[in-house]
């Protein structure tokens, strides 16, 4: 039991530092006309083994055979969590959405400038000619993702438009008509969880008792594998508000991670 024990204990601790928080999807909803901006899809995620806040942009109209030529997307952030001037300090990734992404030959060329020390401009290109250009729906569209490094944990991601600066830069693809109008409203703001840490772990007859430091307005989840490296964690629990949780093992080996969920505001 003792051996069982400190090789429990050890894989846990180890796992601490790999364990990122998943926040709460949010999806867009159908539009009112013109075209409207949202968000859908935030979590964490690992890239090149850092921590990045993932976000899809997301595009859609309520009139019928529009298709998107030249705009702009401005994004406010939170510097706390994403540092400044994310553009110029490479602290950020774009990739071209399913609504814009064309092949083998490109049809939207991205740039993407500081706009401030805490807005990102990711301007959107079209190269061709009308009747070509994205075919927007009522349904929302990945227009683009957008990956954010993760300086700090513990705040908000702050992320929103600047729709003021938006409107009267959204063409038609004909590169001369503006949509109008131009909604870009929603905010992405959930918690960026800090990891849990000082994770314990003690054994009790056939009892795994597991607890770790609160993380402020976070909610947690334990996974659990008889083999970690073969990356098939089973979700033992989610939604825990306290700290701890505990559950009988029958295996003789058995490791436990634990997450930290932010809360959308």
């Amino acid at each position: 039991m003792k051996s069982k024990t400190l090789e429990l204990s050890l894989l846990l601790i180890l796992l601490t530092t790999l364990a990122c928080g998943r926040l709460f999807a949010q999806q867009g909803t159908a539009c009112s006309g013109g075209i409207e901006f949202s968000f859908a899809n935030p979590e964490l995620v690992e890239w090149e083994g850092e921590s990045y806040f993932s976000l899809d942009v997301m595009a859609c109209s309520a009139d019928s055979d529009r298709r998107l030529g030249t705009g702009i997307v401005l994004l406010n952030y939170n510097p706390e969590v994403f540092g400044y001037s994310v553009r110029t300090n490479n602290n950020v990734i774009v990739t071209q959405g399913d609504l814009v992404l064309r092949e083998p030959f490109p049809f939207y060329y991205f740039i993407i400038n500081d706009n401030t020390g805490t807005r990102l401009a990711i301007t959107f290109e079209y190269l061709f000619s009308a009747g070509n250009g994205g075919l927007l729906s009522t349904t929302p569209q990945q227009l683009l993702n957008i990956k954010f490094k993760v300086i700090g944990t513990g705040h908000r991601a702050g992320i929103s438009f600047e729709q003021n600066m938006m409107s009267g830069q959204q063409y038609w693809d004909d590169n001369a008509t503006l949509f109008d109008p131009v909604v870009a409203l929603d905010v992405e703001n959930s918690l960026i969880p800090s990891l849990p840490l000082h994770l314990a772990l003690t054994i009790t007859g056939d009892v795994v008792f597991v607890s770790w430091d609160q993380v402020s307005g976070c909610t947690y989840s334990v996974y659990s594998a008889v083999d970690p490296l073969a990356n098939e964690w089973q979700l033992e629990a989610s939604g825990l508000t306290e700290p701890a949780w505990s559950q009988a093992v029958e295996e003789d080996k058995k490791f436990f991670r634990v997450t930290a969920t932010g809360t959308q505001q």
